[in-house]
């Protein structure tokens, strides 16, 4: 049974259909991430054993060096695929200071600071 939240769904886009956008892409990233994680526990089986089973998959469980790689792998993947939306934000920032030093506004960067 699908649970749903109470209460209207959040924005944080001026634009509905952006945030259903990201909704949908940061719910394919999880999926790869899951994938890359599972393919990781069949390739660490493959080395110890040579051979194994669907329940050998399902019963993996990492050691602690294992779930360090994998967070690792986790936060780069976060950042690849958020990657413009934190870098845009720092470009514009570092832009309305550079016109508010060459005689631009100051409110300018102060704004786009505060969005960002």
């Amino acid at each position: 049974m699908l649970k749903r939240a109470r209460g209207a769904r959040p924005y944080y886009f001026d634009n509905p259909d952006i945030d259903r956008l990201m909704t949908i892409v940061l719910s394919v990233a999880e999926e790869v991430v899951v994938t890359r994680e599972r393919l990781d526990a069949i390739e660490r089986l493959l080395d110890a054993k040579g051979t194994i089973s669907r329940a050998d998959i399902d019963g993996y469980l990492p050691d602690e060096a294992s779930d360090a790689e994998r967070e690792t792998m986790r936060q780069k993947s976060i950042e690849r695929i958020l990657r413009i939306m934190v870098e845009e934000p720092k470009i514009l920032v570092a832009d309305a200071e550079a016109k508010a030093a060459h005689g631009g506004t100051s409110e300018y960067a102060a704004i786009v600071r505060e969005v960002s």
